[in-house]
């Protein structure tokens, strides 16, 4: 008994343990630069490539330097978006293919978004032509399967850390945006010419990020709760049985699928040009599909809203849960078991998500669209959608760390 109580002890610290060699490894491969191109040139900023960068530190990767893993977890997160889009199809089955099938196809798909993906940051490249006699064509070729390469060993890294450390996938996403953040910033504000004239935007932009964390902080320990009748519990503790929805449903997770989703079409129309330079379409489609312009920020804003909305569903499942009830014999007090529980559960999801779903629009659209007015750099007026993304990505971490801490609350009965 005392050696079972000494392995359940032990839980945590070998599991922070393991995730620090996680995140030992994967800052070391974000500073392994790639071979064969000139960094410098890279690094100068451009306006067709404000969306790709904000987009990266997001997903995880660093396209301030570019290195082994630059492309960070865009492929896999774009994967599942669209993975979790044709699962909603009835002919495709997918719903109904094994676990090793499935993940198969998975692979295949993340395959062919880390090539668009890589030809895409390639169109941004200048090669070391006078260190090997190749053709560009050679050089995209060889670069863009090591990045790819990188991409898929991140995957692997953060399985790892799914099943033997803590934080999950997320985890390297946070890590990638504390270790970046902090040097993009002081970048964009030492190449503001009209700093003086913008401290009252930056004013701003920081009250958004004070409001946003404050939000955040409220909202993820908040919970709606719908009266459940349970016919299985005693009538003194009736009172007491609900059905908790979060309120903070989707958390800093749609914001990042939603700039995935926007920066999938910017990656193609780059890799494109590549083939097409003088293509006046791609160069338009280029340089308007940015939350640096009318068009590309009202995208990025309604994908943000529906997402929202749609983790909201996903997460909770109200069709599931209505099942789950009824196995239970349980119901919601003055409401009819089944289809009329199915349509309660799904209306109240639906306004939840749809009151996050504005509130994220808000706190996260409004220093854009004033960053857009006053020409701000997009890492600056993103600043309120990092901290919403890592309060929500902390609050997931602390409560691994405290559900892995419960055995401490117990005493030994023996």
């Amino acid at each position: 008994m005392k050696a079972k109580r000494q392995i359940v002890k032990s839980a945590l610290p070998r599991k922070v343990a393991f995730t620090s060699i996680i995140i030992f490894v994967y800052l070391l491969g974000r500073h392994i630069p790639l071979p064969l191109v000139n960094l410098g040139e890279f690094g100068v900023q451009g306006k067709g490539r404000q969306l790709i960068d904000v987009a990266s530190l997001i997903t995880g990767g660093d396209f301030s330097q570019l290195s082994l893993f630059s492309l960070g977890l865009g492929p896999w997160m774009s994967t599942m978006i669209i993975w979790g889009f044709l699962s909603t199809s009835k002919k495709l089955n997918i719903k109904k293919m094994s676990m090793k099938v499935s993940d198969r196809w998975k692979k295949i798909l993340m395959l062919l978004i880390s090539i668009f993906q890589a030809l895409g940051i390639m169109s941004f490249v200048t090669f070391q032509d006078n260190v090997l006699p190749f053709s560009r064509t050679i050089f995209v070729s060889l670069v863009s399967a090591i990045i790819i390469t990188g991409c898929y060993v991140i995957m692997w890294l953060a399985n790892l850390n799914i099943k033997y450390g803590i934080g999950s996938s997320s985890l390297l996403i946070l890590v990638g945006i504390l270790s970046s953040l902090p040097a993009r910033l002081t970048k964009a504000i030492n190449a503001d010419l009209f700093f003086t004239n913008h401290l009252w935007i930056y004013g701003t932009i920081f009250a958004f990020c004070l409001i946003s964390l404050v939000v955040t902080v409220l909202l993820e320990r908040a919970e709606y709760r719908i009266p459940l009748e349970r016919v299985m519990i005693h009538n003194d503790f009736a009172h007491k049985s609900y059905i908790p929805i979060k309120m903070n449903v989707a958390g800093g997770m749609s914001i990042m699928y939603a700039m995935t989703l926007l920066v999938l079409p910017q990656y193609l129309f780059s890799g494109l040009s590549m083939i097409m330079p003088k293509n006046e379409i791609l160069r338009f489609l280029i340089l308007n599909f940015q939350i640096s312009k009318p068009f590309g920020l009202g995208a990025y804003l309604i994908i943000l809203f529906f997402l929202t909305v749609g983790f909201a569903l996903v997460n909770i499942k109200p069709d599931q849960l209505t099942e789950t009830l009824q196995e239970m014999g349980d119901y919601i007090h003055g409401v009819n078991p089944g289809k009329d529980t199915f349509k309660f559960l799904n209306t109240k999801v639906k306004q939840i998500g749809i009151l996050g779903g504005l509130y994220t629009v808000f706190v996260i659209g409004i220093p854009l669209i004033v960053g857009y007015i006053f020409n701000v750099d997009q890492t600056i007026a993103s600043l309120p959608s990092m901290t919403l993304i890592i309060a929500t990505l902390l609050f997931s971490v602390f409560d691994q760390v405290n559900m892995l801490k419960l055995n401490k609350q117990y005493e030994d009965i023996l």
